[in-house]
């Protein structure tokens, strides 16, 4: 009967679309980044077309190609940002990578201290190479100058103290500054000691107080002249006439030998004073 046909079967479920190419990619919503493009729905050869003409177009509009592009931080406290644009412009990835062996003053290298100190800050503000060695050699050069003129500043006033000292001295100058001078040889006082000193209280006040200081130990009797008639510096002349004297007493003479530092110390101020010079002391015994 009719009424018993069976039902016709069912249409078969429709086929799932199939996923799109990007699917499963690690880049983060690459499906909005076509959308907004409309390639969501082209195949890979047109999307990679499309991409390539607008990389192009970008590259036009800006001038140069892509990796010579500097993106800076947003924010001036992203220090792992910004140095990453130091070293991008040319920075050193370490502070001591700055080389300053060209910074000289005079044949000497750079103060090791000051060195670091420049290194340290210009590793901090992101500094190329170049740039630091710049920087290094401009203070150097200001340094160097800066003592030349001080040099020059103390030379000057130097030379008003010792006028200023031989005109309080007066008859007596010469056999003073030989007596300070010996004073500091005696006293194993070198030059440059002499100058540090002058720097604090000046080329009048070191002389005067080694000449104070040399009467003291009895440097002046070496020196002296104590004819009333020709009093002051022993002439060189007068200092060989005593030298042939002394010389002539072989009393003199043996302790001279044996040592004497009186004798050995006569005959060392009577020597400078005929050559003209201030030669060390040394108490050289007899052998």
């Amino acid at each position: 009967m009719a009424d018993d046909a069976p039902a016709p079967a069912p249409a078969p479920a429709p086929a799932p679309a199939p996923a799109p190419w990007y699917a499963g990619t690690e880049l983060p919503e690459v499906d909005k980044y076509l959308a907004n493009r409309g390639l969501a729905d082209k195949d890979v050869r047109t999307v990679a077309l499309e991409s390539i003409k607008a990389h192009r177009e970008a590259e036009a509009k800006l001038g140069l190609p892509s990796e010579r592009v500097l993106r800076l931080p947003a924010s001036g406290d992203d220090t792992e940002g910004w140095r990453g644009v130091y070293e991008r412009l040319g920075a050193p990835k370490l502070a001591t990578e700055y080389d300053f062996s060209s910074v000289k003053s005079g044949e000497n290298a750079m103060d090791t201290a000051l060195a670091d100190s420049i290194r340290a800050a210009a590793f901090e503000r992101g500094l190329t190479r170049d740039a630091a060695v710049g920087v290094a050699s401009a203070v150097q050069k200001a340094l160097d100058a800066r003592a030349a003129a001080d040099t020059t500043e103390r030379q000057a006033a130097i030379a008003v103290q010792r006028d200023a000292l031989r005109l309080k001295w007066g008859a007596a100058a010469e056999a003073n500054l030989f007596i300070a001078k010996n004073t500091a040889a005696s006293l194993g006082i070198t030059a440059d000691q002499v100058a540090a000193m002058e720097t604090n209280i000046g080329y009048d006040g070191v002389m005067e107080m080694l000449r104070s200081i040399g009467v003291k130990i009895g440097e002046d009797k070496y020196v002296s002249n104590e004819n009333p008639n020709l009093p002051g510096f022993k002439s060189p002349s007068q200092a060989a006439e005593e030298i042939s004297a002394l010389k002539a007493d072989s009393a003199w003479v043996a302790r001279y030998n044996e040592g004497g530092l009186a004798e050995r110390k006569q005959m060392w101020a009577l020597t400078n004073t005929v050559h003209g010079t201030a030669e060390p002391f040394q108490n050289l015994t007899a052998r």
